[in-house]
């Protein structure tokens, strides 16, 4: 037998020492890769958990307590507003907020948490996405009845008897009415007539004095019209324009329509906050 020395395996057939080696230097480079592997998987692991926990508290925490309600007035675009209590704002974001709250649209992250709940919780995000449509939906509805309402002013004013003219508020005299005030005084009757199903109205007609001008001011939750004294007849008629406007079939409709659409929206959203609250739990136990 030459000088080379062997060493014995398991089942007697030699082995070579410079073998034994190599296979040992092998064993210990693949062990090595896998602590290292496992090092960056831990460390991977607990940046996600990190991202996630702040996800949390600054974004889910604060969407969890979304608030929802009919929003009205002149020149009101989408008739509704979802917001979040000052309250349960992150502390980065509550000192530069009103105490009405923040608007949903203008919570910081709010499309990172959104793409968070379509990867991991697709539920969730499924409920997200019905209260966004139930929220279009009811502002398309309320843009469809104010076009109607808006034929109907323009053309029902003309129609009074007496040359009126459409004024913003710093204008406000006789012979003048304020077009978005009347749409949105009509808009309002409409909508708590078919909330409560019966004729909401607190149209009033009250005398006015400027120097020695005295007018008839018409007014509800807005001033409407002003016309002088004498011409208190097309004040009566604008207050009987007002109730048929309000009771016109297709605004009814339109309006029954938005009632509908905010009920199944506050109960989504009522939904919605139980998921997100419950995600919220889940991330603080598992950091995912």
């Amino acid at each position: 037998m030459d000088r080379k020395s062997y060493v014995s395996t398991e089942h007697g057939w030699p082995v070579g020492i410079e073998d034994a080696v190599l296979w040992i230097s092998f064993v210990t480079g693949i062990l090595g890769t896998v602590a290292l592997v496992w090092q960056f998987l831990v460390h991977w692991t607990g940046r996600r958990e990190k991202r996630n926990k702040s996800l949390s508290d600054n974004i889910l925490r604060p969407w969890s307590e979304l608030q929802v309600r009919e929003s009205f007035g002149p020149g009101e675009g989408t008739g509704l507003r979802l917001w979040i209590p000052k309250e349960s704002l992150p502390a980065n974001v509550a000192p530069s907020t009103s105490t009405d709250g923040l608007d949903l649209d203008r919570l910081p992250g709010l499309a990172r948490a959104e793409g968070f709940l379509r990867k991991n919780y697709p539920p969730s995000f499924s409920t997200w996405v019905n209260v966004k449509a139930l929220s279009e939906n009811f502002t398309t509805v309320r843009r469809r009845r104010r076009s109607v309402i808006q034929g109907f002013v323009r053309t029902g004013m003309a129609e009074l008897g007496v040359p009126l003219q459409a004024v913003q508020w710093e204008d406000w005299g006789p012979f003048t009415y304020i077009f978005d005030n009347i749409i949105a005084e009509v808009e309002d009757m409409a909508y708590w007539a078919a909330k409560y199903g019966r004729p909401v109205r607190n149209i009033r007609l009250g005398r006015t004095s400027s120097g020695e001008m005295i007018s008839f001011e018409v007014s509800g939750n807005y001033s409407l019209l002003k016309v002088p004294e004498e011409r208190r007849d097309v004040a009566d008629v604008f207050v009987a324009r007002l109730a048929g406007w309000t009771s016109d079939a297709q605004v009814l409709s339109d309006s029954a329509e938005m009632v509908k659409l905010y009920s199944e929206l506050e109960k989504a959203i009522t939904g919605l906050r139980s998921a997100l609250k419950e995600i919220a739990v889940a991330i603080d136990m598992t950091g995912r």
